[in-house]
């Protein structure tokens, strides 16, 4: 199943548990408090701009190596955060300001979504805002590696098949 093929805007919202539970398994080097942070972010912000909390948690599983490169000072997508972002929810944050970046026009958003838009350090031209329409657009446009599709449908594909019910 292509689990990125889907409209940015109908991502999955994850329970927080389950992204817990693979985090645990999956994230050893992390303590428990940060892997909370992480996993409420995620879903909070998911939730908050309708992208969902699956797909983009996924992404940053790639982009950061499981979490081994800290949020807080360094994200590989684009270097989103810079030294303004102090923390990992903050951080996170970002990251779904960008990704509405995107996938939204800014007209289209209400406040609280434009709002998320200005946050991230990186603001897009207003010709590439609005041109991500699936995550595998939304993955095409902030591709790491050659391998980054393949590497997020791994994380999607185990969380999946291990932790959702």
């Amino acid at each position: 199943m292509d689990y990125l093929n889907v409209n940015v805007f109908r991502g999955e919202q994850c329970r927080p548990q389950w992204l817990l539970n693979w985090a645990n398994s999956n994230i050893q080097h992390v303590d428990y408090a940060d892997k909370n942070l992480i996993i409420c972010s995620y879903t909070t912000y998911g939730a908050l701009t309708g992208i969902g909390s699956l797909i983009p948690f996924a992404m940053s599983v790639v982009d950061t190596d499981y979490f081994r490169n800290d949020l807080s000072k360094k994200f590989s997508v684009s270097s989103l955060l810079n030294t303004k972002h102090t923390s990992l929810s903050h951080g996170i944050m970002a990251y779904y300001g960008l990704l509405l970046q995107y996938c939204a026009i800014e007209e289209n958003l209400d406040e609280h979504l434009k709002a998320f838009t200005k946050i991230s350090s990186k603001q897009l031209r207003v010709n590439q805002r609005g041109s991500a329409v699936t995550f595998t657009d939304l993955a095409s446009k902030i591709q790491t590696s050659s391998t980054y599709l393949s590497d997020i449908h791994r994380v999607l594909q185990s969380i999946r098949q291990h932790y959702i019910p």
